[in-house]
């Protein structure tokens, strides 16, 4: 049997504490600095302990594991505990680059590295001066698709010519051979072509609205329960809490039955809050609720994970390496019998601070991921046909949630497009236009819904699916993006 941790051995058990046990951990010669390896360790101490240990081991033991169980947020004693961990875990890897620079003479300064006293020439703050977190580096060739022609211009010729005209830097979608529509971002290759082109093009990658359950229907019955009295709003929300409701019904209950929770009393959400207090106090419980229709087919991730689908290699070292500041995605949603992961979730964070930086970050974070999403599954079926897919992610920022859509539809083009906004109530007064984001989110659900069933029947063809019509085309392979192949993408 495994042997626990010393710290267990030393103390009293009506003294276990997690702040002490980390000070302890941390001595120790198998100490890891590894958030899943030391959560795991620390897991099978107390079951070993709860196995054999004494009576008030066991009891102690059982009390500090039920607790571990919601660590991030209910107990500030454990919130102390992983906080430490991840601030170590920084300053260790400052040490470790400022050893590893300091053990190579150079003859002439390394123009590739940054070092810890700035930037090199005062680089955009999102700029990354690693290889590509993401793998978006590549780019699907072959298979089924066209080449996109708009007016007499070929769309992936003209933004060859942008990507080798202009000194890109990795923080513009263009650099990754994403085609990215928002009308709020200038200095981009749309602004490069007509008016009437870029609408065009639109058309070509957008398709009738997704249809969900009526929206008059939702907002009438949230209009009957939102009220000034809260409290009234309260007893008349159990009202038709107790009638056989539709899935849409159910859901815009259960969501202002959430709102009242947090809103009342001491609002929540006027309260200064973490990124990740958000996520498991806010949006994960509604997100739940969005998807509890499809708990047996998907499983969705909350906090600091990371795509497989970026991983280069999965034994423990390289994944943890990937568990760095910056690589971190706040959800994940996955197909349970197929484990491939199809759409992403980021907090661009606390929905009271302002930081643009941190937005536009977050977004050319979410292009990356969603390239790397497509890729992995051209990878896995390069047989089938990549234009049925359509991949979804949402972003939070201040009180808006924002829904991309993002798609390969023509030959080596990859484009992102707004697809919906949603705005979010923070107060109960808002609360009277909350029917906005029930029917937002049910829209949102819907999308993904259809998202997961066509990647389903991708992943289905095999070789023996591609009739003999299909057998001549090219299987999908991938290619370096154009602006690392013919000029280096500029980094600073």
């Amino acid at each position: 049997m495994d042997t626990y941790s010393g710290y267990f051995k030393e103390t009293m058990p009506n003294n276990y504490c997690f702040a002490d046990y980390y000070q302890y951990r941390s001595r120790e010669k198998d100490f890891t600095f590894s958030f899943r390896r030391e959560a795991d360790k620390l897991r099978k101490d107390l079951d070993i302990i709860i196995e054999v240990g004494s009576e008030e081991s066991k009891n102690s033991a059982i009390k500090m594991k039920r607790i571990f169980k919601f660590h991030r947020e209910s107990y500030k004693e454990v919130m102390f505990f992983w906080d430490k961990i991840e601030s170590d875990l920084a300053n260790l890897a400052v040490k470790n680059r400022e050893r590893e620079l300091s053990s190579v003479k150079q003859l002439k300064p390394n123009p590739f590295i940054s070092y810890p006293q700035g930037r090199k020439h005062d680089r955009e703050p999102e700029e990354d001066d690693t290889d590509d977190e993401y793998e978006a580096d590549q780019t699907i060739i072959g298979g089924r698709n066209v080449s996109w022609i708009v007016n007499g211009l070929d769309i992936r010729k003209k933004l060859t010519e942008y990507q080798m005209e202009r000194n890109l830097l990795k923080t513009k979608p263009e650099y990754y051979d994403v085609i990215f529509f928002n009308a709020k971002d200038k200095n981009s290759f749309l602004e490069t072509l007509e008016n009437d082109t870029v609408q065009q093009m639109l058309k070509d990658i957008s398709e009738d609205e997704i249809e969900t359950e009526d929206e008059q229907e939702i907002k009438s019955l949230i209009t009957k329960i939102i009220v000034r009295d809260i409290n009234k709003a309260k007893d008349t929300l159990q009202q038709y809490k107790n009638r056989n409701n539709s899935f849409g019904r159910v859901f815009a209950l259960n969501f202002v039955e959430h709102m009242i929770k947090l809103i009342e009393g001491e609002n929540l959400l006027l309260e200064p809050m973490s990124e990740e207090t958000y996520i498991i106090s806010v949006l994960g419980p509604i997100l739940d609720q969005l998807f509890i229709k499809h708990k047996g087919n998907w499983r969705a991730k909350y906090g600091e994970t990371c795509l497989k689908a970026s991983a280069k290699g999965y034994n423990d070292q390289e994944y943890d390496n990937r568990r760095s500041p910056g690589k971190r995605i706040d959800a994940i949603i996955a197909l349970k019998e197929e484990d491939e992961e199809f759409s992403v979730i980021e907090v661009s964070g606390p929905p009271l601070k302002s930081d643009w930086t941190h937005f536009k970050g977050d977004r050319m974070k979410i292009i990356k991921m969603m390239k790397s999403l497509m890729n992995r599954l051209a990878e896995i079926c390069p047989n089938s046909d990549i234009r049925m897919l359509k991949l979804y992610a949402m972003q939070s920022y201040l009180n808006q949630l924002t829904i991309y859509e993002f798609r390969l539809k023509y030959a080596e083009v990859y484009t992102m497009v707004e697809v919906l906004k949603i705005p979010f109530p923070k107060s109960w007064k808002d609360m009277k236009q909350s029917y906005e984001i029930v029917t937002g989110l049910l829209k949102y659900e819907r999308l993904l819904s259809v998202s997961s069933e066509s990647i389903q029947d991708f992943l289905w063809c095999d070789d023996d699916d591609v009739n003999e019509k299909n057998k001549a085309s090219q299987k999908m392979t991938t290619r370096t993006i154009y602006s690392s192949t013919k000029k280096k993408a500029r980094t600073s």
